[in-house]
């Protein structure tokens, strides 16, 4: 319990009554104090836990209410009732966000004191994203894309990010943004070309891939320079849509680029750790490097046994030579400091 004291402060705090400095009313009293002020602290935080998962469920039942009513009553509710109905949660979420926020000045101070009020404010935000989105995919059929309705989610996301930067609005700009570069990529090809192969480089799976980790890019150098709430998930969104981006050609098509093209995202992800010793970055790279080594023995060796004693081999070649370094550069790190030590005793 916050507030409640130690057994070496209680011991302390006697010790003054037995000294003479406090009487024994007087060091109860301070007890008492200190302990209920614990008991109060920990009843306003169990209020306020209660308080945050109530706005979660809320909005949750919300969001669930609408869509079940737009989906299960599709043959019934005609196409502009059922855009009303997503944009009017979407109107909702924003007003109840900006209330709850407290205005513009009521924002800038969760932003800067993130806390239970601020998360759900960035939560009815990220679903105002979800559902004015949904409102304009249902009401736009005609036009056999989704740009503009992911368009419309990653600008309700990344409005109500900059309004109030926090991690359920990072989340949902990440989602949004890949999605849009996905409906673009379709949008640009057009539907006389065949997603994986249309004759030309410029199908719709290498432009998805080329806007991915042209998104990519952009996301993790954001993150490191540390432009983004929550960094190091910043980070680890970026080096998700980086490998996303170099793995997209070899999900379906095997297109040979996409080898340099993740060998060299692999390396410099694994660059940056060794400059930054940044975790995301050395698992972003080692997971490019086993998927590329993955990929490539499966086109080079018609065998899976000799593909898999192959990776085996490598890998056990590599770990020993690691330990092996490591044990030598501690050896010479422990030798270097005898001899400073030597040098410093004589």
């Amino acid at each position: 319990m916050v507030g409640a004291l130690s057994r070496g402060q209680r011991d302390a705090l006697y010790e003054l009554v037995a000294a003479g400095e406090l009487t024994d009313e007087q060091a109860r009293a301070a007890v008492e104090a200190v302990e209920s002020e614990g008991r109060a602290r920990d009843s306003a935080r169990a209020r306020n836990v209660l308080v945050e998962i109530a706005g979660y469920l809320g909005a949750a039942l919300m969001l669930v209410g609408g869509s079940v009513l737009v989906s299960g009553l599709h043959d019934t509710l005609a196409r502009p009732l059922r855009v009303s109905v997503m944009a009017g949660l979407t109107i909702v979420f924003v007003l109840i966000g900006a209330y709850l926020g407290g205005g513009r000045n009521g924002l800038r101070e969760q932003a800067r004191e993130p806390g239970a009020r601020g998360r759900i404010v960035a939560t009815l935000f990220a679903l105002a994203a979800l559902t004015g989105g949904t409102a304009v995919g249902i009401g736009t059929p005609e036009l056999d894309t989704l740009l503009p309705a992911t368009g419309t989610a990653l600008v309700i996301a990344s409005l109500g990010y900059l309004a109030l930067p926090a991690v359920p609005g990072l989340l949902a700009v990440a989602v949004a943004a890949v999605s849009v570069v996905r409906e673009f990529a379709n949008l640009w090809v057009g539907p006389d070309y065949s997603p994986y192969h249309g004759g030309t480089f410029l199908s719709a799976h290498n432009i998805t891939a080329v806007a991915l980790l042209a998104l990519g890019i952009v996301w993790t150098v954001l993150a490191l320079r540390g432009l983004f709430v929550a960094p190091r998930l910043a980070l680890t969104l970026g080096v998700i849509i980086l490998l996303l981006g170099a793995y997209w050609p070899l999900g379906s098509s095997y297109e040979l680029w996409s080898y340099p093209v993740l060998f060299l995202v692999a390396a410099a992800l694994l660059a940056g750790f060794a400059r930054r010793r940044d975790p995301v970055l050395l698992v972003g790279g080692l997971i490019g490097v086993m998927m590329l080594v993955g990929e490539g023995l499966s086109d080079l060796v018609d065998s899976d046994l000799l593909g898999a004693l192959i990776v085996l081999v490598l890998g056990a070649v590599l770990l020993l030579g690691g330990a092996v370094g490591i044990r030598r550069t501690r050896r010479g790190g422990g030798a270097e400091r005898d001899a400073s030590g030597g040098a410093g005793r004589g």
